[in-house]
């Protein structure tokens, strides 16, 4: 592999990180207001912020990166996608917490960023 290669290949998982935590943003900005305005349970939270991560990976993937090379920039992409809004969202909660499901949350990132790849 060039450099010249590895640079466009980062480019991309750049790209598709910065438009998933874009994604992320606005849409946990829309489930927050949801929830102030219907009162909704604590249960429907957890489900519905790993919705919106599957999805804004997918996005990311999609929109972000062409298919050569999907399967490992998609796992590399949807790992970067967990740790940068996990950093993003503890910057705005003023806070860090590691939570024990940390290392499953980054996981999950990998195979459904290396789905997404491969999509």
């Amino acid at each position: 592999m060039r450099m010249g290669e590895i640079g466009k290949i980062a480019a991309e998982i750049g790209k598709c990180v910065g438009i998933a935590l874009l994604f992320s943003l606005i849409a946990e900005l829309v489930f927050a207001l949801v929830i102030q305005l219907c009162s909704l349970s604590e249960s429907v939270v957890m489900p519905v912020n790993q919705a919106i991560k599957a999805v804004a990976i997918v996005l990311g993937c999609l929109l972000g990166f062409s298919a050569e090379k999907g399967i490992v920039k998609g796992a590399a992409g949807g790992l970067l996608v967990i740790a940068v809004t996990w950093l993003a969202f503890s910057f705005i909660a003023g806070g860090v917490s590691v939570s024990k499901l940390f290392p499953l949350e980054l996981l999950f990132g990998a195979v459904v960023g290396a789905i997404a790849g491969v999509i």
